[in-house]
């Protein structure tokens, strides 16, 4: 990675682009990015963090809780992000809900609401324990809920509220460790940026904004130390990249030229990777994606059938010496074969037993046969020198080359 950022760096001075990196490892050299940024629907946001639990009803859940706090905030005109989330995740959703009622009843054209408020806490004075938003609930579901004049985004809110606790914690409790380890500490300050932090001098940046400059964006996962945090990571940029690809494709007139380098994809890949390989080219991105084997791919994706999507889009193929056999016979198998000549030649002389003594008698044959073979062998990848490759480009036409050693 250190060379890699070197020479981007580099790359980066020499065309005059702005070069950005981000590391978890390293945050005093790493910019803030905000992976919630841009979407085009709010269930866009539960989505990428759902996506990182297993599958499950615990997950549909999760996104469902998600949901509602994401609505929620946007009702009353806060940027979610992963804090936030966090926040309305473990503590719950009351101050939120709060806030959306006292938003709600002025512009319903209840400015009296907190008399009538009064009235049902007064009704509710028998109950112990009841709140204030007790008294607010209340006064929502009977006077707009059940009567069709509700908003549904605080429906959602009510819903939660009035879920029960202890089940509610036991379902948000699979993405609970997830949001902590995204959201707090130094990871958290990285990816859920604070504007109104002035001590804080990293620059903030988005995927869009990267973009928009012609940025080049580096970006460090540290898996080797972290692979869980890393792969979650690198799901969350992927899908912003992959919503600002869609907002590409469907609003711009002319998509801009955009570069997509993913190295070991098998740690990252996910459903947004998978579009940007299908349909990105209309947004105009060039993916280009790097990984072992095969069986990496089909391992995370969990089945054969995800894992032949993934290579049916990948146009061109460039394949260094590979010890597995798998990947190997897949590539000699796209590249086909070819004809080769085998010429048999053969001869033999005879005498009899009457023969006069120098007396032979002899045949010579000579045949050519054609034989299909594959053009590029397995055993031939398998044993392919250091740097030294095969390409095949869309189209079927084949080549074998060296990568050069850029020296400066």
């Amino acid at each position: 990675m250190r060379d890699l950022k070197g020479r981007v760096k580099l790359e980066c001075e020499r065309t005059g682009r702005k070069f950005l990196y981000w590391k978890q490892a390293a945050p005093s050299e790493s910019i803030r990015l905000n992976p919630l940024e841009n979407w085009s629907q709010p269930s866009e946001i539960p989505s990428r963090i759902a996506q990182l639990m297993e599958e499950g009803p615990f997950r549909d859940f999760a996104f469902l809780f998600i949901d509602r706090a994401v609505k929620g905030e946007l009702y009353v005109g806060d940027k979610p992000n992963l804090r936030s989330i966090l926040n309305y995740a473990q503590s719950g959703i009351n101050s939120l809900l709060e806030r959306c009622l006292k938003r709600f009843f002025p512009e319903a054209g209840m400015t009296d609401w907190d008399d009538e408020v009064n009235g049902f806490m007064q009704k509710l004075g028998q109950k112990s324990g009841a709140t204030l938003l007790d008294g607010m609930v209340q006064l929502y579901l009977q006077r707009f809920a059940n009567v069709g004049r509700g908003h549904e985004s605080i429906d959602g809110l009510v819903s939660t509220f009035t879920h029960d606790r202890e089940h509610y914690m036991r379902i948000i409790a699979s993405a609970l460790p997830l949001l902590q380890m995204l959201a707090t500490g130094e990871t958290g300050l990285m990816l859920a940026p604070k504007a109104d932090d002035f001590e804080d001098d990293r620059e903030i940046w988005d995927i869009d904004k990267i973009i928009k400059q012609k940025a080049v964006l580096c970006v460090g996962l540290d898996s080797m130390s972290n692979s869980i945090v890393a792969k979650a990571i690198a799901s969350m940029i992927l899908s912003d990249i992959a919503s600002v690809a869609g907002t590409i494709y469907n609003f711009y007139d002319k998509p801009p030229g955009v570069v997509l380098i993913i190295d070991e994809v098998a740690e990252a890949i996910n459903e947004q990777v998978i579009q940007i390989l299908n349909k990105g080219r209309g947004a105009g991105f060039k993916a280009f994606v790097a990984f072992q084997s095969r069986s990496d791919l089909e391992a995370k994706l969990g089945n054969a059938a995800k894992m032949l999507q993934v290579l049916a889009n990948l146009n061109n193929q460039i394949i260094l010496r590979l010890e597995d056999t798998d990947t190997a016979q897949w590539f000699s198998d796209k590249v086909g074969e070819t004809g080769i000549t085998n010429i048999v030649q053969s001869s033999t002389t005879s005498t009899g037993s009457e023969a006069h003594v120098g007396e032979f008698s002899g045949s010579v044959s000579r045949s050519r046969q054609l034989e299909k073979v594959p053009l590029i062998p397995v055993r031939l990848i398998t044993q392919l020198p250091n740097l030294q490759y095969f390409l095949r480009v869309s189209g079927g036409a084949v080549y074998q080359g060296r990568i050069p050693i850029i020296e400066g």
